[in-house]
Formats: C-alpha cells, structure tokens, sequence
C-alpha cells in the first residue's frame, strides 16, 4: 500500500476530516480518512471520500500528467469499500488508468525497455483490469485494453489474457455494436479454439458458444465465420464449420462447398475426413449440388490444391483419384487455369492462383489425371 494512504493511528476526527475537505487539502484528507472508526464512517463519511477521491483523480487528468507514484495511490483508492462501488470515481479512475498505461508502455519503449513477457506496465495492465468493476464504462474499456495487449504482449500471453478483455463486451446490451469489433472476433476465435482442443461433445460446444455471447453478438459474429469456412488454414477454416453448425447457421450449400474445399486443401484424417469423403461422393451423384459448389470455388484466388502436394504418395494417388470420380471438373479447371497462367494469358492480379500445378502435373505423368494435350502443354512450360 502507497505510504500517504497508510492506515494511520493519530485521532483525526470527522470534524477534521469535514475541515480538510472543505479547503480542498486531498492529500491530507487521503491520508487520514482512515483514521475515523469503522462504526463512525456513517453516509455523510462516504460521501467525503467519494467527493475528494474525484477530485483527485480530476486534478491529474486536468494536468494529463501521468506518473506511477498517482497512478498507484488511485489504484489504493479503488479498492477502498466506499469507492469500489462507486461508478463515478470508478470511471474516472478508469480514464486516469488508460492513460497512464498507454505512457508507460510507450516511455519503456523509448527507453528500449520494454519487453513482451515480462512489462511492468503490462503486468500493471493486467491488474488495472482485473480490479476494475463490472460497470458499463468498462466494456469499452476492456477492448481497448485488450487491444494494447494484442499489440504489444507476445502470442501466449495474448491467447490466456484477450478473452478476458472482451468477455463483457460479448454479453453486453451494446454488443450488438462491439461484436463488430475485429478483437472480440479473435478473442472469441482463440477462446474456442481451446474449447475444441479439449475434443468435447457437441452438446457441450453448443452450451459453450450460448455462454461466451448473447444473441446479438452471435449475429455479429456470425458472418466472420462464414468468411472463415473457406480459409486456406484448415484450422481455422474447422472450426468456422463446427462452429455455424453449432449456432445452426450452416446450410447445406455451406456445407458442401466447406467439405469440398476440405479435401482439396489436403485433409487429415479423422471423423470429419470421412463426413468430407461421404458428402463429395454424394455431389458427384448430384449434378445440381456440384455445379453451384464448382460456380463458388472457380471464384477463390487461389484456388484450392494442397491436396497435390500431399506427402504420402499413395494417400495422395487415392484422394486425387477420388477428386478426379466425384469432381472432375475441378481438376479440368485447375489446370486450365494453371496453364492460361504460365502462357500470360489472362488477367491474374493476385499472382499464381495455382500454386501446386507443378506437383499436379508430377502426379500425371504414370497416371491418366489430366487431358492429355493439355498435361503435354503444362509439362513444357514446367520443366
């Protein structure tokens, strides 16, 4: 505890306290405010307390001067009863707080100091937040404080700390608003992420994603993982898909385009591998279904093909061989679209859109994938 705010023994008394506060003398008034009983500290004490405690935190704020010794006596402050749950010091205070951290990291940087894991300033953070009060005021504040995190802590630290900075926004009457924010996207993507780490039911994952956030925030939300569904990054791209099933947000064009965009990227085995290979056996017999998945994924830049850079020889014979059954005209697509690259023909300004032509190619050479013609054209241009 700062010294100025010691628990005093000397016998100041509410009248000397009423005289302090009355010329405005905060420091000595700070000091002593504890010297009354307990039992003595009636409403009229409080209200004091309350009173000098603002107008403390106002003077500095006034100043915008911001140093450790006041940021750590109005953190003392805080955390007396009568001011806890006072929301008009608690918001002062937080304004102080905000700013005070925002210079500290920013003076540790420019005295080369500052480090990622072990900050003074950013374990002063972490504290600020966990003593602040569930109050409307901190919502915001959270996500801001979240967001100097995510810029300046490293990646652990971001992972165990950012959902709690974003957790009240996502309950919040105002979450409709805050879920907008790309932070409490990634909060709540890295706070799921664990979740399915721990390969729970689906009945447990749905009564998960109901507690993280409240109907609005999932509305928010909900178009960012439909945006993820067809992330190149597998992992991203799985969970974005146990996700809207959860929420009951996946329809079956989704669907489909999720799992055939699941094995042409090259999936791994396991449960939802076989629901993958199931369901692109059930396109190939459904024309219809297939040619609005094909519409989609002609659309992607680039185009999904990690399959064809598979490492296990046979596993990637067999997947591309059951591409080649159920989606053949993917692979007449993919290389069409790879050889009208190669020659210059056409307009690409994201670069190569096929990025394992070559490895498809090597594929064809003892094994009927391609058209002929067009596997002969590829092979010259890609020696």
């Amino acid at each position: 505890m700062p010294q100025a705010f010691a628990a005093f023994t000397g016998n100041y008394t509410l009248g000397d306290l009423e005289i302090l506060h009355k010329e405005g003398n905060i420091t000595e008034f700070m000091a002593h405010a504890r010297d009354v009983r307990p039992s003595d500290r009636g409403r009229h004490w409080t209200q004091m307390v309350q009173d000098m405690a603002i107008q403390l935190v106002d003077k500095h704020l006034k100043k915008a001067e911001y140093p450790q010794e006041d940021f750590e006596l109005i953190e003392d402050l805080s955390l007396w009863p009568s001011l806890k749950g006072d929301e008009f010091f608690q918001t002062k205070r937080a304004a102080f707080g905000e700013r005070y951290l925002l210079s500290c990291i920013e003076a540790e940087k420019s005295a080369e100091k500052f480090s990622k894991t072990t900050s003074p300033c950013l374990k002063s953070l972490y504290n600020f937040w966990n003593n602040t009060p569930n109050i409307p005021a901190s919502v915001d504040l959270g996500l801001r404080l979240g967001e100097m995190v995510r810029k300046n802590a490293d990646d652990t630290a971001n992972d165990a700390e950012l959902w709690s900075f974003v957790s009240r926004a996502t309950i919040s009457s105002a979450s409709e608003f805050f879920c907008q924010k790309e932070i409490v996207f990634e909060a709540l993507e890295k706070k799921i992420q664990n979740i399915l780490i721990k390969k729970t039911s689906d009945e447990f994952f749905s009564q998960e994603l109901q507690s993280m956030a409240n109907t609005d925030c999932w509305k928010k939300i909900i178009p960012s993982f439909e945006k993820e569904l067809l992330s190149f990054n597998q992992d991203k791209a799985t969970l974005a898909f146990r996700v809207l099933k959860a929420k009951g947000a996946l329809t079956n064009e989704k669907k489909d385009l999720f799992m055939a965009n699941y094995i042409l990227n090259g999936p791994d085995n396991g449960d939802l591998f076989n629901e993958a290979w199931t369901e692109l056996k059930n396109l190939g017999q459904n024309y219809k279904r297939r040619e609005i998945v094909f519409e989609k994924i002609k659309r992607m830049d680039p185009l999904p093909g990690k399959v064809f850079t598979t490492q296990d020889p046979k596993r990637k014979q067999v997947l591309i061989d059951y591409i080649l059954l159920n989606f053949p005209e993917f692979i007449d697509h993919y290389a069409k679209t790879c050889l009208s690259y190669v020659k210059g023909k056409g307009s690409f300004p994201k670069g190569n859109p096929t990025m394992e032509c070559r490895e498809l190619v090597k594929s064809s050479k003892n094994n009927r994938i391609l058209n002929e013609n067009i596997f002969q054209e590829l092979s010259s241009y890609l020696k």
